[in-house]
């Protein structure tokens, strides 16, 4: 099983909306110190995916792996 989520990049603004490259609305964020977080989120899933196609220990790679599974619904 796979979960979609709308596509990045993501954009996050100063009134805690985070929209999409069209401007529509994908999340709003109440506590602004996670703004940044929440924006990034599918920058930040690219970059564990791409993360998996180095040479690591088997710790930084389940680790990695958990994490992409908890976003996209697959199984590890």
């Amino acid at each position: 099983m796979s979960t979609q989520h709308t596509p990045g990049p993501w954009v996050a603004k100063q009134s805690g909306e985070v929209t999409d490259s069209d401007g529509h609305e994908i999340a709003h964020v109440f506590m602004f110190k996670n703004l940044a977080l929440v924006a990034e989120a599918p920058e930040l899933l690219k970059a564990l995916q791409n993360l998996l196609t180095f040479p690591l220990g088997t710790f930084q790679v389940q680790a990695a792996k958990a994490v992409i599974a908890k976003v996209t619904g697959e199984q590890t």
